[in-house]
Protein backbone atom coordinates (compact mmCIF):
# COMPACT_ATOMS: atom_id res chain seq x y z
CA UNK A 1 0.00 0.00 0.00
CA UNK A 2 1.23 3.28 -1.09
CA UNK A 3 0.53 6.81 0.25
CA UNK A 4 1.59 10.02 -1.89
CA UNK A 5 2.13 13.15 0.98
CA UNK A 6 2.73 16.65 -0.68
CA UNK A 7 3.70 18.86 1.17
CA UNK A 8 2.66 22.50 0.36
CA UNK A 9 1.81 24.47 3.42
CA UNK A 10 5.08 24.81 5.03
CA UNK A 11 8.14 26.88 5.44
CA UNK A 12 10.71 24.46 5.39
CA UNK A 13 13.18 23.55 2.84
CA UNK A 14 11.66 20.36 1.57
CA UNK A 15 8.37 21.85 0.99
CA UNK A 16 8.24 21.51 -2.37
CA UNK A 17 9.39 17.63 -2.53
CA UNK A 18 6.63 14.47 -2.76
CA UNK A 19 7.00 11.96 0.12
CA UNK A 20 5.74 7.92 -1.13
CA UNK A 21 5.46 5.73 1.69
CA UNK A 22 5.54 2.40 0.54
CA UNK A 23 7.07 -1.25 1.52
CA UNK A 24 10.04 -2.50 -0.80
CA UNK A 25 11.03 -5.56 -1.73
CA UNK A 26 15.07 -6.29 -1.07
CA UNK A 27 16.27 -6.61 -4.60
CA UNK A 28 17.94 -10.67 -4.29
CA UNK A 29 20.28 -12.26 -7.23
CA UNK A 30 17.97 -15.18 -8.03
CA UNK A 31 16.07 -15.21 -11.09
CA UNK A 32 12.44 -15.81 -9.68
CA UNK A 33 12.79 -13.55 -6.92
CA UNK A 34 14.63 -10.72 -9.44
CA UNK A 35 11.23 -10.76 -11.14
CA UNK A 36 8.74 -10.66 -8.72
CA UNK A 37 10.98 -8.22 -7.22
CA UNK A 38 11.39 -6.08 -10.65
CA UNK A 39 7.71 -6.12 -10.83
CA UNK A 40 7.61 -4.36 -7.49
CA UNK A 41 9.80 -1.58 -8.64
CA UNK A 42 8.23 -1.19 -11.61
CA UNK A 43 4.94 -0.70 -9.78
CA UNK A 44 6.47 2.26 -7.70
CA UNK A 45 8.03 4.28 -10.51
CA UNK A 46 4.78 3.73 -13.02
CA UNK A 47 2.92 6.82 -13.36
CA UNK A 48 5.75 8.81 -11.66
CA UNK A 49 8.36 9.48 -14.78
CA UNK A 50 5.66 12.40 -15.99
CA UNK A 51 5.89 13.68 -12.70
CA UNK A 52 9.19 13.82 -11.33
CA UNK A 53 13.00 14.79 -12.32
CA UNK A 54 14.66 12.68 -9.35
CA UNK A 55 13.97 10.10 -6.81
CA UNK A 56 15.75 9.89 -3.31
CA UNK A 57 15.80 6.78 -1.09
CA UNK A 58 17.83 5.67 2.15
CA UNK A 59 20.46 2.74 1.50
CA UNK A 60 21.58 0.61 4.11
CA UNK A 61 21.95 -2.77 2.20
CA UNK A 62 22.19 -2.08 -0.79
CA UNK A 63 18.73 -3.96 -1.87
CA UNK A 64 16.13 -1.25 -2.59
CA UNK A 65 18.96 1.27 -4.10
CA UNK A 66 19.86 -2.07 -6.56
CA UNK A 67 15.98 -2.34 -7.56
CA UNK A 68 14.77 1.16 -7.80
CA UNK A 69 17.95 1.70 -9.98
CA UNK A 70 17.73 -0.84 -12.33
CA UNK A 71 13.87 -0.48 -12.46
CA UNK A 72 14.27 2.97 -13.62
CA UNK A 73 17.00 1.94 -16.29
CA UNK A 74 14.69 -0.84 -17.39
CA UNK A 75 12.63 1.88 -17.99
CA UNK A 76 14.14 4.31 -19.46
CA UNK A 77 15.85 6.05 -17.62
CA UNK A 78 13.68 8.64 -16.57
CA UNK A 79 14.64 9.63 -13.46
CA UNK A 80 17.76 10.23 -11.60
CA UNK A 81 18.34 7.72 -8.90
CA UNK A 82 20.14 9.37 -5.64
CA UNK A 83 20.65 7.09 -2.95
CA UNK A 84 21.55 8.16 0.58
CA UNK A 85 23.78 6.01 2.40
CA UNK A 86 23.74 5.93 6.52
CA UNK A 87 26.58 3.00 6.49
CA UNK A 88 29.33 2.12 4.86
CA UNK A 89 30.77 3.90 1.41
CA UNK A 90 29.63 4.88 -1.88
CA UNK A 91 31.81 2.23 -3.38
CA UNK A 92 30.59 -0.32 -1.05
CA UNK A 93 27.20 -0.06 -2.56
CA UNK A 94 28.24 0.44 -6.08
CA UNK A 95 30.14 -3.00 -5.70
CA UNK A 96 26.81 -4.33 -4.48
CA UNK A 97 24.78 -2.84 -7.33
CA UNK A 98 27.16 -4.07 -9.66
CA UNK A 99 27.21 -7.98 -8.41
CA UNK A 100 23.51 -7.17 -9.24
CA UNK A 101 23.93 -6.28 -12.76
CA UNK A 102 26.19 -9.66 -12.70
CA UNK A 103 23.52 -11.76 -11.80
CA UNK A 104 20.63 -10.68 -13.77
CA UNK A 105 23.18 -10.67 -17.13
CA UNK A 106 23.15 -6.91 -17.43
CA UNK A 107 26.39 -6.48 -16.51
CA UNK A 108 28.10 -6.22 -19.54
CA UNK A 109 25.77 -3.57 -20.53
CA UNK A 110 25.61 -1.09 -17.92
CA UNK A 111 26.65 -0.58 -14.59
CA UNK A 112 26.21 0.89 -10.96
CA UNK A 113 28.07 4.49 -11.37
CA UNK A 114 25.55 5.23 -14.64
CA UNK A 115 22.31 3.91 -13.18
CA UNK A 116 22.50 5.69 -9.80
CA UNK A 117 23.91 8.74 -7.48
CA UNK A 118 25.21 8.21 -4.20
CA UNK A 119 25.51 10.38 -1.27
CA UNK A 120 27.44 9.50 1.69
CA UNK A 121 26.72 12.50 3.33
CA UNK A 122 24.25 11.44 5.41
CA UNK A 123 26.26 8.48 7.83
CA UNK A 124 26.80 11.06 10.28
CA UNK A 125 28.57 9.92 13.39
CA UNK A 126 27.72 6.07 12.65
CA UNK A 127 24.62 3.59 11.73
CA UNK A 128 22.23 4.04 14.59
CA UNK A 129 23.84 6.65 16.29
CA UNK A 130 22.18 10.19 16.53
CA UNK A 131 23.25 13.62 16.72
CA UNK A 132 21.20 15.83 19.02
CA UNK A 133 20.51 18.01 15.48
CA UNK A 134 19.55 15.23 13.75
CA UNK A 135 16.70 14.33 16.08
CA UNK A 136 15.89 17.38 16.52
CA UNK A 137 15.39 17.65 12.63
CA UNK A 138 13.16 15.18 12.70
CA UNK A 139 11.00 16.72 15.64
CA UNK A 140 10.58 20.24 13.32
CA UNK A 141 10.00 18.35 9.77
CA UNK A 142 7.05 16.53 12.25
CA UNK A 143 5.43 19.54 13.32
CA UNK A 144 5.94 21.58 10.16
CA UNK A 145 4.79 18.90 7.73
CA UNK A 146 3.00 15.75 9.32
CA UNK A 147 5.74 13.45 8.09
CA UNK A 148 7.13 11.36 10.56
CA UNK A 149 10.86 9.98 10.03
CA UNK A 150 12.95 7.53 12.01
CA UNK A 151 16.62 8.54 13.28
CA UNK A 152 18.65 5.37 11.65
CA UNK A 153 17.62 5.61 8.00
CA UNK A 154 15.38 8.16 6.68
CA UNK A 155 15.41 10.78 9.09
CA UNK A 156 19.04 10.87 7.84
CA UNK A 157 18.53 11.06 4.68
CA UNK A 158 16.53 13.50 4.56
CA UNK A 159 18.45 16.20 6.57
CA UNK A 160 21.50 15.17 3.79
CA UNK A 161 18.48 15.83 1.13
CA UNK A 162 18.15 19.58 2.51
CA UNK A 163 21.99 20.19 3.17
CA UNK A 164 22.47 18.97 -0.58
CA UNK A 165 19.75 20.77 -2.21
CA UNK A 166 20.61 24.20 -0.23
CA UNK A 167 24.62 23.48 -1.53
CA UNK A 168 24.89 21.40 -4.30
CA UNK A 169 21.23 22.15 -6.59
CA UNK A 170 22.89 21.42 -9.43
CA UNK A 171 23.79 17.14 -8.48
CA UNK A 172 20.01 16.77 -8.97
CA UNK A 173 18.22 16.58 -12.63
CA UNK A 174 14.81 19.29 -11.69
CA UNK A 175 13.17 20.66 -9.17
CA UNK A 176 10.33 17.78 -8.92
CA UNK A 177 11.67 15.73 -6.39
CA UNK A 178 10.15 12.16 -5.23
CA UNK A 179 11.17 11.11 -1.79
CA UNK A 180 10.64 6.84 -1.01
CA UNK A 181 9.93 6.62 2.61
CA UNK A 182 10.52 3.28 2.68
CA UNK A 183 10.21 2.25 6.58
CA UNK A 184 12.04 2.54 9.46
CA UNK A 185 9.14 4.11 11.52
CA UNK A 186 9.08 1.37 14.28
CA UNK A 187 12.47 2.77 15.74
CA UNK A 188 11.08 5.87 16.52
CA UNK A 189 9.36 4.59 19.82
CA UNK A 190 12.66 2.97 20.99
CA UNK A 191 12.74 6.10 23.09
CA UNK A 192 15.76 8.54 21.76
CA UNK A 193 13.58 10.80 20.79
CA UNK A 194 12.24 11.33 24.51
CA UNK A 195 14.84 14.15 25.13
CA UNK A 196 13.96 15.79 22.12
CA UNK A 197 10.37 16.23 22.99
CA UNK A 198 10.71 16.86 26.50
CA UNK A 199 12.30 20.34 25.65
CA UNK A 200 9.61 20.98 23.79
CA UNK A 201 7.53 21.21 26.93
CA UNK A 202 4.82 23.42 26.96
CA UNK A 203 5.47 24.31 22.70
CA UNK A 204 2.39 23.64 20.76
CA UNK A 205 3.83 20.69 18.67
CA UNK A 206 0.72 19.92 16.44
CA UNK A 207 0.03 22.82 14.29
CA UNK A 208 -3.16 23.78 11.88
CA UNK A 209 -3.08 23.62 8.12
CA UNK A 210 -2.58 26.91 6.64
CA UNK A 211 -5.04 26.40 4.49
CA UNK A 212 -7.82 23.94 5.74
CA UNK A 213 -8.89 23.62 2.08
CA UNK A 214 -5.27 22.47 1.28
CA UNK A 215 -4.98 19.13 2.47
CA UNK A 216 -2.56 16.34 2.20
CA UNK A 217 -3.16 14.41 -1.00
CA UNK A 218 -4.10 10.07 -0.07
CA UNK A 219 -4.36 8.24 -2.95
Amino acid sequence: MESNLSINQSNHPLASITFILCHLVDLLPLTFQWEATCQSCSDILWGVTDRFDDVILTVGSGGTAAGVAIGNFLTGSHLRVHAFAVCDTAEYFHSHINETLNSIGLGDTVRSHDIINIHEGAKGLGYGISKPEELEFIKTLAQQTSILLDHTYTGKSAQALTNELRKHRSKFKGSRILFLHSGGIFSMFDGRLGDVLMQSAGETLVQNWMNPEDEPTIV
